[in-house]
Protein backbone atom coordinates (compact mmCIF):
# COMPACT_ATOMS: atom_id res chain seq x y z
CA UNK A 1 0.00 0.00 0.00
CA UNK A 2 1.13 3.70 -0.71
CA UNK A 3 0.90 5.20 2.29
CA UNK A 4 1.78 8.70 2.60
CA UNK A 5 3.38 10.55 5.49
CA UNK A 6 1.42 13.85 5.16
CA UNK A 7 -1.71 14.57 4.08
CA UNK A 8 -3.59 17.90 2.61
CA UNK A 9 -5.50 19.77 5.77
CA UNK A 10 -9.21 20.69 4.89
CA UNK A 11 -8.63 23.57 6.62
CA UNK A 12 -6.20 26.33 4.96
CA UNK A 13 -6.81 29.06 7.88
CA UNK A 14 -7.58 29.48 11.60
CA UNK A 15 -10.71 31.53 10.57
CA UNK A 16 -11.78 28.52 8.30
CA UNK A 17 -11.34 26.11 11.29
CA UNK A 18 -13.44 27.93 13.87
CA UNK A 19 -16.47 28.43 11.29
CA UNK A 20 -16.52 24.57 10.57
CA UNK A 21 -16.16 24.15 14.45
CA UNK A 22 -19.23 25.87 15.16
CA UNK A 23 -21.20 24.68 12.70
CA UNK A 24 -20.52 20.73 13.01
CA UNK A 25 -20.80 21.58 16.89
CA UNK A 26 -24.39 23.55 16.59
CA UNK A 27 -25.35 20.45 14.28
CA UNK A 28 -23.63 17.88 16.63
CA UNK A 29 -26.27 19.46 19.44
CA UNK A 30 -28.98 20.05 17.13
CA UNK A 31 -29.07 16.50 15.75
CA UNK A 32 -28.44 14.62 18.94
CA UNK A 33 -31.60 16.37 20.44
CA UNK A 34 -33.80 16.17 17.33
CA UNK A 35 -32.78 12.00 17.22
CA UNK A 36 -32.80 11.01 20.39
CA UNK A 37 -36.35 12.91 20.86
CA UNK A 38 -37.16 10.65 17.52
CA UNK A 39 -35.69 7.25 19.04
CA UNK A 40 -37.80 8.24 22.11
CA UNK A 41 -41.32 8.43 20.38
CA UNK A 42 -40.83 5.73 17.69
CA UNK A 43 -39.95 3.45 20.82
CA UNK A 44 -41.96 4.55 23.66
CA UNK A 45 -44.51 6.37 22.78
CA UNK A 46 -45.95 4.10 20.15
CA UNK A 47 -48.13 1.00 20.82
CA UNK A 48 -48.15 -0.84 17.67
CA UNK A 49 -45.61 -1.80 15.52
CA UNK A 50 -45.87 -1.02 11.60
CA UNK A 51 -43.73 -1.53 8.91
CA UNK A 52 -43.13 2.57 8.87
CA UNK A 53 -41.91 2.83 12.76
CA UNK A 54 -39.62 0.04 11.57
CA UNK A 55 -37.77 2.10 8.80
CA UNK A 56 -37.97 5.39 11.31
CA UNK A 57 -36.37 3.62 14.09
CA UNK A 58 -33.52 2.29 11.44
CA UNK A 59 -33.58 5.94 10.14
CA UNK A 60 -33.15 7.19 13.38
CA UNK A 61 -30.48 5.20 14.43
CA UNK A 62 -28.02 5.88 11.61
CA UNK A 63 -28.49 9.40 11.75
CA UNK A 64 -27.48 9.22 15.31
CA UNK A 65 -24.54 7.42 14.53
CA UNK A 66 -23.38 9.99 12.14
CA UNK A 67 -24.07 12.60 14.68
CA UNK A 68 -21.68 10.61 17.30
CA UNK A 69 -18.98 11.11 15.04
CA UNK A 70 -19.14 15.03 14.23
CA UNK A 71 -16.46 14.84 17.33
CA UNK A 72 -14.07 12.87 15.08
CA UNK A 73 -14.99 14.37 12.31
CA UNK A 74 -13.81 18.34 13.82
CA UNK A 75 -10.84 16.43 14.87
CA UNK A 76 -9.87 14.64 11.81
CA UNK A 77 -10.09 17.89 9.80
CA UNK A 78 -7.33 19.42 12.00
CA UNK A 79 -4.77 16.34 11.85
CA UNK A 80 -2.07 15.69 9.33
CA UNK A 81 -1.58 11.71 9.49
CA UNK A 82 -4.62 10.08 7.18
CA UNK A 83 -3.44 6.51 6.98
CA UNK A 84 -3.86 5.65 10.74
CA UNK A 85 -6.01 3.12 11.41
CA UNK A 86 -7.56 5.82 14.32
CA UNK A 87 -8.96 7.68 11.40
CA UNK A 88 -9.64 5.06 8.99
CA UNK A 89 -12.27 2.81 11.39
CA UNK A 90 -14.17 5.92 12.17
CA UNK A 91 -14.26 6.72 8.46
CA UNK A 92 -15.77 2.94 7.67
CA UNK A 93 -18.56 3.61 10.69
CA UNK A 94 -18.99 7.57 8.74
CA UNK A 95 -19.77 5.96 5.28
CA UNK A 96 -21.82 3.11 6.10
CA UNK A 97 -24.51 5.20 8.00
CA UNK A 98 -23.99 7.94 5.54
CA UNK A 99 -25.22 5.60 3.15
CA UNK A 100 -27.38 3.92 4.75
CA UNK A 101 -29.39 7.42 5.37
CA UNK A 102 -29.43 7.01 1.60
CA UNK A 103 -30.87 3.25 1.20
CA UNK A 104 -33.49 3.89 3.79
CA UNK A 105 -35.17 7.02 2.97
CA UNK A 106 -35.24 5.06 -0.42
CA UNK A 107 -37.20 2.09 1.37
CA UNK A 108 -39.41 4.05 2.80
CA UNK A 109 -40.12 5.96 -0.58
CA UNK A 110 -40.75 1.97 -2.30
CA UNK A 111 -43.03 1.06 1.13
CA UNK A 112 -45.52 4.80 0.20
CA UNK A 113 -45.20 3.41 -3.63
CA UNK A 114 -46.41 0.31 -2.75
CA UNK A 115 -49.16 1.47 -0.20
CA UNK A 116 -50.71 4.18 -2.55
CA UNK A 117 -50.35 2.28 -6.09
CA UNK A 118 -50.98 -1.05 -4.75
CA UNK A 119 -52.93 -1.04 -1.51
CA UNK A 120 -54.37 -4.32 -1.51
CA UNK A 121 -51.70 -6.06 -2.95
CA UNK A 122 -49.21 -3.88 -0.51
CA UNK A 123 -51.70 -5.77 2.53
CA UNK A 124 -49.68 -9.20 1.62
CA UNK A 125 -46.35 -7.13 1.05
CA UNK A 126 -45.85 -4.52 3.69
CA UNK A 127 -45.39 -5.95 7.58
CA UNK A 128 -43.18 -5.10 10.36
CA UNK A 129 -41.39 -8.01 10.14
CA UNK A 130 -40.55 -7.70 6.46
CA UNK A 131 -39.95 -4.30 6.68
CA UNK A 132 -36.99 -5.36 9.66
CA UNK A 133 -35.63 -8.22 6.73
CA UNK A 134 -35.40 -5.21 4.32
CA UNK A 135 -33.62 -2.81 6.98
CA UNK A 136 -31.43 -5.94 7.61
CA UNK A 137 -30.48 -6.47 4.06
CA UNK A 138 -29.64 -3.01 2.78
CA UNK A 139 -27.32 -2.48 6.28
CA UNK A 140 -25.25 -5.99 4.56
CA UNK A 141 -25.27 -4.42 1.35
CA UNK A 142 -24.16 -1.17 2.12
CA UNK A 143 -21.10 -3.09 4.07
CA UNK A 144 -20.18 -5.44 1.76
CA UNK A 145 -20.20 -2.31 -0.74
CA UNK A 146 -17.69 -0.56 1.18
CA UNK A 147 -15.70 -3.40 2.07
CA UNK A 148 -15.16 -4.04 -1.61
CA UNK A 149 -14.47 -0.56 -1.80
CA UNK A 150 -11.63 -0.63 1.08
CA UNK A 151 -10.36 -3.69 -0.65
CA UNK A 152 -9.85 -1.81 -4.00
CA UNK A 153 -8.03 0.59 -2.47
CA UNK A 154 -5.47 -1.46 -0.66
CA UNK A 155 -3.06 -0.65 -3.27
CA UNK A 156 -3.64 2.83 -4.24
CA UNK A 157 -3.84 4.71 -0.54
CA UNK A 158 -6.48 5.87 1.79
CA UNK A 159 -8.07 8.94 3.07
CA UNK A 160 -8.72 10.27 6.48
CA UNK A 161 -12.53 12.05 5.63
CA UNK A 162 -11.55 14.54 2.91
CA UNK A 163 -8.65 14.73 2.89
CA UNK A 164 -6.70 12.56 0.24
CA UNK A 165 -4.80 13.12 -2.75
CA UNK A 166 -6.97 11.87 -5.66
CA UNK A 167 -10.57 10.40 -6.31
CA UNK A 168 -10.35 6.77 -6.89
CA UNK A 169 -12.63 4.54 -8.82
CA UNK A 170 -14.19 2.70 -6.04
CA UNK A 171 -15.29 6.10 -4.92
CA UNK A 172 -17.23 7.30 -8.08
CA UNK A 173 -18.69 3.64 -8.26
CA UNK A 174 -19.81 3.89 -4.66
CA UNK A 175 -21.35 7.21 -5.74
CA UNK A 176 -22.95 5.74 -9.01
CA UNK A 177 -24.66 2.11 -7.07
CA UNK A 178 -25.06 3.94 -3.04
CA UNK A 179 -26.38 7.06 -4.32
CA UNK A 180 -27.42 7.69 -8.19
CA UNK A 181 -29.48 4.33 -8.31
CA UNK A 182 -31.18 5.42 -5.18
CA UNK A 183 -31.91 8.49 -5.98
CA UNK A 184 -33.23 7.36 -9.77
CA UNK A 185 -35.77 5.02 -7.55
CA UNK A 186 -36.78 7.13 -5.29
CA UNK A 187 -38.05 9.87 -7.91
CA UNK A 188 -39.81 7.21 -9.60
CA UNK A 189 -41.62 6.47 -6.59
CA UNK A 190 -42.28 10.03 -5.23
CA UNK A 191 -43.96 10.99 -8.87
CA UNK A 192 -45.86 8.18 -9.07
CA UNK A 193 -47.31 8.68 -5.53
CA UNK A 194 -47.77 12.81 -6.19
CA UNK A 195 -49.63 11.58 -9.68
CA UNK A 196 -51.91 9.72 -7.40
CA UNK A 197 -52.66 12.03 -5.34
CA UNK A 198 -53.42 14.67 -8.08
CA UNK A 199 -55.64 12.31 -9.41
CA UNK A 200 -57.73 11.31 -6.62
CA UNK A 201 -57.50 15.13 -5.98
CA UNK A 202 -59.70 15.95 -8.87
CA UNK A 203 -62.43 13.55 -7.78
CA UNK A 204 -62.14 14.24 -4.32
CA UNK A 205 -63.29 18.10 -3.64
CA UNK A 206 -63.99 17.45 0.41
CA UNK A 207 -60.42 15.77 0.76
CA UNK A 208 -58.49 19.05 -1.39
CA UNK A 209 -56.96 20.00 1.52
CA UNK A 210 -55.60 16.73 3.43
CA UNK A 211 -54.39 15.23 -0.43
CA UNK A 212 -52.66 18.56 -1.14
CA UNK A 213 -50.53 18.69 2.79
CA UNK A 214 -49.59 14.86 1.43
CA UNK A 215 -48.20 15.72 -1.82
CA UNK A 216 -46.05 18.56 -0.03
CA UNK A 217 -44.54 16.40 2.18
CA UNK A 218 -43.70 13.48 0.00
CA UNK A 219 -42.44 16.40 -2.39
CA UNK A 220 -40.21 17.95 0.75
CA UNK A 221 -38.75 14.74 1.83
CA UNK A 222 -37.53 14.15 -1.66
CA UNK A 223 -36.51 18.24 -2.03
CA UNK A 224 -34.35 17.45 1.32
CA UNK A 225 -32.94 14.29 0.21
CA UNK A 226 -31.88 16.00 -3.22
CA UNK A 227 -30.68 19.19 -1.63
CA UNK A 228 -28.51 17.27 0.88
CA UNK A 229 -27.10 14.39 -0.94
CA UNK A 230 -26.36 15.30 -4.62
CA UNK A 231 -23.89 18.23 -4.88
CA UNK A 232 -21.61 15.98 -2.33
CA UNK A 233 -22.17 13.14 -5.02
CA UNK A 234 -22.10 16.03 -8.26
CA UNK A 235 -18.78 17.01 -6.59
CA UNK A 236 -16.83 13.42 -6.54
CA UNK A 237 -18.07 13.00 -10.33
CA UNK A 238 -16.74 16.23 -11.51
CA UNK A 239 -13.37 16.24 -9.16
CA UNK A 240 -12.45 12.32 -10.81
CA UNK A 241 -12.97 13.54 -14.09
CA UNK A 242 -12.16 17.07 -14.36
CA UNK A 243 -8.59 17.15 -12.10
CA UNK A 244 -6.69 16.68 -8.48
CA UNK A 245 -8.54 17.06 -5.50
CA UNK A 246 -7.11 20.75 -4.92
CA UNK A 247 -9.20 22.37 -6.86
CA UNK A 248 -12.31 20.75 -5.09
CA UNK A 249 -10.69 20.44 -1.05
CA UNK A 250 -13.19 23.63 0.03
CA UNK A 251 -15.94 22.51 -2.12
CA UNK A 252 -16.13 19.19 -0.36
CA UNK A 253 -15.70 20.73 3.63
CA UNK A 254 -19.31 22.55 1.98
CA UNK A 255 -20.86 19.51 0.32
CA UNK A 256 -20.06 17.96 3.15
CA UNK A 257 -21.11 19.82 5.67
CA UNK A 258 -24.92 19.72 3.54
CA UNK A 259 -24.78 16.25 3.38
CA UNK A 260 -24.46 16.05 7.08
CA UNK A 261 -27.65 18.55 8.07
CA UNK A 262 -29.97 15.84 6.55
CA UNK A 263 -29.26 13.94 9.78
CA UNK A 264 -31.52 16.97 11.42
CA UNK A 265 -34.13 17.25 8.58
CA UNK A 266 -34.77 13.44 8.91
CA UNK A 267 -36.16 13.89 12.36
CA UNK A 268 -38.27 16.73 11.12
CA UNK A 269 -39.72 15.83 7.55
CA UNK A 270 -39.92 11.71 7.52
CA UNK A 271 -41.69 12.11 10.66
CA UNK A 272 -44.55 14.57 9.50
CA UNK A 273 -44.39 12.35 5.96
CA UNK A 274 -44.75 9.03 7.40
CA UNK A 275 -47.85 10.90 9.46
CA UNK A 276 -49.61 11.82 6.47
CA UNK A 277 -48.59 8.82 4.60
CA UNK A 278 -50.58 6.58 7.55
CA UNK A 279 -53.69 8.71 7.02
CA UNK A 280 -53.81 8.67 3.23
CA UNK A 281 -53.27 4.64 2.80
CA UNK A 282 -56.93 3.43 4.15
CA UNK A 283 -58.36 6.11 2.31
CA UNK A 284 -56.46 4.59 -0.90
CA UNK A 285 -57.82 0.83 -0.10
CA UNK A 286 -61.21 1.87 0.33
CA UNK A 287 -61.21 3.85 -3.06
CA UNK A 288 -59.67 0.70 -4.60
CA UNK A 289 -62.40 -1.54 -3.07
CA UNK A 290 -65.05 0.82 -4.22
CA UNK A 291 -64.28 0.56 -7.68
CA UNK A 292 -64.32 -2.91 -7.91
CA UNK A 293 -68.03 -2.74 -6.49
CA UNK A 294 -68.58 -0.29 -9.10
CA UNK A 295 -67.09 -2.66 -11.68
CA UNK A 296 -69.61 -5.22 -10.28
CA UNK A 297 -72.78 -3.21 -9.62
CA UNK A 298 -72.46 -3.16 -6.29
CA UNK A 299 -72.98 0.16 -5.28
CA UNK A 300 -74.41 -0.32 -1.59
CA UNK A 301 -70.89 -1.85 -1.12
CA UNK A 302 -69.15 1.54 -2.37
CA UNK A 303 -71.26 3.16 -0.97
CA UNK A 304 -70.93 1.71 2.77
CA UNK A 305 -67.18 1.52 2.23
CA UNK A 306 -66.69 5.54 1.11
Amino acid sequence: MNVSQTCNSALSSPAEAYIYMTFYGLLFLSGLTLNILALWVFCCRMKKWTEMRVYMVNLALVDSGLVLLFPVVIYFARVSCLEALSCQVPQGIYLVNSYMSISIPTAIGVDRYLAIRHPLKAKALRTPGRAAIVCAFLWLVVTGLLSFRVVWQLHDGTFCFWKMSKIHVSMVVLSLLGFFIPLGILVFCTFQIVGSLWRVQRRELSRVRQIRKSMYMVLASLLVFVVCFLPLHVTILLNFFLGPIDKFRKVFVIVSFLANTNCCLDAVCYYFVAEEFQEMTPFFCLRWKCRRAEAHQDLTTCTTLM
